[in-house]
């Protein structure tokens, strides 16, 4: 599956029920290869533009709005996720996901 099929693609909880969309991929590696590492999930499609990494301070005003409507994005590790018929089911319940906002501490 290539990584625009999967961004935009729906999130099933444990149970099944739709419970977000998957808005960006985590990837990490050496030598030039990339490897998925996680999914960024989130209840909206709306885009974070960079402002969920560290490094990007940009204008105050511009990130605390970011960080509002990003409140409830959550990031799921690789092996706590499974994709199948264009749809990514979550192995862990969404409580249990740790809130995006937590990796830039």
């Amino acid at each position: 599956m290539r990584a625009s099929e999967l961004i935009g693609a729906p999130v099933l909880d444990t149970d099944g029920t739709r419970c977000s969309y998957v808005i960006d991929l985590r990837a990490g590696g050496d030598d030039g290869d990339l490897v998925v590492d996680g999914l960024v999930i989130g209840r909206h499609h709306w885009r974070m533009f960079g402002y969920e990494h560290r490094e990007e301070e940009g204008p105050a005003l511009m990130r605390r709005i970011i960080e509002m409507l990003h409140r409830h994005t959550r990031y799921v590790p690789w092996g706590d996720f499974e994709i199948d018929d264009r749809a990514v089911r979550l192995r862990r319940d969404w409580d249990d996901l740790p809130p995006l906002r937590s990796l830039r501490e």
